[in-house]
Protein backbone atom coordinates (compact mmCIF):
# COMPACT_ATOMS: atom_id res chain seq x y z
CA UNK A 1 0.00 0.00 0.00
CA UNK A 2 1.28 3.44 -0.89
CA UNK A 3 0.52 7.06 -0.09
CA UNK A 4 -0.68 9.40 -2.85
CA UNK A 5 -0.10 13.07 -2.04
CA UNK A 6 -2.20 15.34 -4.23
CA UNK A 7 -1.14 18.71 -5.60
CA UNK A 8 -3.04 20.48 -2.82
CA UNK A 9 -1.25 18.43 -0.12
CA UNK A 10 -3.95 15.89 0.77
CA UNK A 11 -2.68 12.35 1.37
CA UNK A 12 -4.53 9.13 0.67
CA UNK A 13 -3.54 5.50 1.35
CA UNK A 14 -4.16 3.59 -1.88
CA UNK A 15 -3.79 -0.01 -3.02
CA UNK A 16 -0.79 0.85 -5.19
CA UNK A 17 2.88 0.32 -4.41
CA UNK A 18 4.79 3.50 -3.67
CA UNK A 19 7.18 2.96 -6.60
CA UNK A 20 4.19 2.69 -8.96
CA UNK A 21 2.67 5.86 -7.53
CA UNK A 22 5.97 7.67 -8.08
CA UNK A 23 6.21 6.42 -11.67
CA UNK A 24 2.59 7.36 -12.49
CA UNK A 25 2.99 10.82 -10.98
CA UNK A 26 6.25 11.39 -12.86
CA UNK A 27 4.17 11.15 -16.05
CA UNK A 28 1.48 13.50 -14.75
CA UNK A 29 -1.08 11.04 -13.33
CA UNK A 30 -3.68 12.51 -10.98
CA UNK A 31 -6.10 11.17 -8.38
CA UNK A 32 -9.81 11.77 -9.04
CA UNK A 33 -13.02 11.05 -7.15
CA UNK A 34 -16.00 9.59 -8.96
CA UNK A 35 -18.30 11.93 -7.01
CA UNK A 36 -16.60 14.89 -8.71
CA UNK A 37 -17.15 13.43 -12.18
CA UNK A 38 -20.85 12.97 -12.67
CA UNK A 39 -21.64 10.05 -14.95
CA UNK A 40 -18.16 8.46 -14.87
CA UNK A 41 -19.67 5.07 -13.98
CA UNK A 42 -22.69 5.38 -16.29
CA UNK A 43 -21.82 3.36 -19.39
CA UNK A 44 -24.38 5.39 -21.38
CA UNK A 45 -22.45 8.64 -20.74
CA UNK A 46 -20.01 10.38 -23.06
CA UNK A 47 -17.10 8.94 -21.05
CA UNK A 48 -17.70 5.60 -22.79
CA UNK A 49 -17.50 4.20 -26.30
CA UNK A 50 -18.60 0.99 -27.98
CA UNK A 51 -16.08 -1.77 -28.59
CA UNK A 52 -16.00 -5.09 -30.40
CA UNK A 53 -13.29 -7.60 -29.55
CA UNK A 54 -13.03 -11.35 -30.32
CA UNK A 55 -16.80 -11.94 -30.51
CA UNK A 56 -17.40 -9.69 -27.50
CA UNK A 57 -19.06 -6.29 -27.60
CA UNK A 58 -19.83 -3.69 -25.00
CA UNK A 59 -18.91 -0.27 -23.70
CA UNK A 60 -15.57 0.87 -22.28
CA UNK A 61 -14.06 4.06 -20.95
CA UNK A 62 -12.55 5.92 -23.86
CA UNK A 63 -9.26 7.74 -24.09
CA UNK A 64 -9.29 11.50 -24.14
CA UNK A 65 -11.90 12.04 -21.43
CA UNK A 66 -11.80 15.24 -19.42
CA UNK A 67 -12.33 14.85 -15.68
CA UNK A 68 -11.97 16.88 -12.50
CA UNK A 69 -9.05 15.91 -10.27
CA UNK A 70 -9.05 15.78 -6.48
CA UNK A 71 -7.74 19.33 -6.29
CA UNK A 72 -10.44 20.74 -8.61
CA UNK A 73 -8.33 21.02 -11.78
CA UNK A 74 -9.48 19.46 -15.05
CA UNK A 75 -7.29 17.02 -16.96
CA UNK A 76 -7.73 15.09 -20.21
CA UNK A 77 -6.41 11.54 -20.57
CA UNK A 78 -7.30 7.92 -19.86
CA UNK A 79 -8.09 5.98 -16.70
CA UNK A 80 -5.26 3.72 -15.51
CA UNK A 81 -6.61 2.53 -12.15
CA UNK A 82 -10.22 2.26 -10.97
CA UNK A 83 -11.63 1.47 -7.51
CA UNK A 84 -15.43 1.57 -7.42
CA UNK A 85 -16.10 0.03 -4.01
CA UNK A 86 -14.26 -1.65 -1.18
CA UNK A 87 -10.84 -2.89 -2.24
CA UNK A 88 -8.07 -4.77 -0.57
CA UNK A 89 -5.30 -2.52 0.70
CA UNK A 90 -7.27 0.74 1.01
CA UNK A 91 -10.21 2.24 2.85
CA UNK A 92 -10.73 4.71 0.01
CA UNK A 93 -13.72 4.08 -2.24
CA UNK A 94 -14.91 5.35 -5.59
CA UNK A 95 -11.72 6.87 -6.99
CA UNK A 96 -9.58 6.53 -10.09
CA UNK A 97 -6.24 7.59 -11.52
CA UNK A 98 -6.24 9.56 -14.77
CA UNK A 99 -3.15 9.64 -16.94
CA UNK A 100 -2.72 12.50 -19.41
CA UNK A 101 -2.01 11.56 -23.00
CA UNK A 102 -2.91 8.35 -24.77
CA UNK A 103 -2.36 4.73 -23.83
CA UNK A 104 0.28 3.57 -23.10
CA UNK A 105 2.12 6.46 -21.50
CA UNK A 106 4.53 4.25 -19.59
CA UNK A 107 5.35 0.63 -18.98
CA UNK A 108 6.05 -0.99 -15.62
CA UNK A 109 9.35 -2.70 -15.04
CA UNK A 110 9.31 -6.32 -16.08
CA UNK A 111 9.57 -8.68 -13.17
CA UNK A 112 11.49 -11.92 -13.38
CA UNK A 113 9.57 -14.93 -12.16
CA UNK A 114 11.40 -17.82 -10.57
CA UNK A 115 9.58 -21.12 -10.22
CA UNK A 116 11.01 -23.56 -7.70
CA UNK A 117 10.02 -27.06 -6.69
CA UNK A 118 8.31 -27.29 -3.34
Amino acid sequence: MGIWTTQNGNTHSLNLEQKNIAMMKSYGARLCWMRDNRGIFDEKSDYYEDYEDDNDTGRKLKQGITVVCEDGESITGYVTHWVRGPASGTDQRDWFIIQPGTYPTYCNEKFEMVIEDL
